[in-house]
């Protein structure tokens, strides 16, 4: 319960650190159309900012894919084989392999479905129980007046 909340906490810092990149380096742009910067002052302001952005992008992806294998193996939910180049694919910056957008798709419906079941049958027998206890209490209480 607390790791979906920390999970989403660190996710959200993560996001609002590549927005303020992105930020930055729009400002950074106008400076340089304005200075009337040279071609080769733009592609370098390009290329630092597409290697932030991957960066990133690369720390956002890190962290579903350790959120999403936590969860699917505290929940016995097998993973995509890692041969599998629709499910995980080997980060450029960190050397990591991580999930595809498939891969995540994929891994969240089927811990979705896991916890669905676990609540099926857990209601199943709180809504028994329950039912036993409420006609247990109204026959008591007819058997009392």
């Amino acid at each position: 319960m607390f790791d979906e909340a920390i999970y989403r906490f660190k996710l959200q810092r993560l996001q609002r650190k590549r927005a303020a990149t992105v930020t930055h380096f729009r400002k950074e742009w106008e400076k340089l159309l304005k200075a009337k910067g040279s071609r080769d002052a733009r592609d370098d302001l390009r290329s630092r900012e597409q290697f932030d952005l991957d960066e990133w992008d690369e720390e956002i992806n890190q962290l579903t894919t350790q959120h999403l294998v936590t969860l699917a193996r505290n929940l016995i939910v097998p993973l995509p084989p890692y041969e599998d180049e629709k499910s995980w694919f080997e980060s450029k910056m960190f050397g990591f392999r991580l999930l595809t957008s498939d891969g995540v798709k994929t891994l969240r419906a089927e811990i979705r479905a896991e916890k669905k079941a676990q609540w099926e049958f857990w209601q199943t027998r709180v809504t028994l129980a329950l039912s036993v206890a409420a006609t247990a209490i109204s026959i008591f209480a007819f058997f009392r007046k």
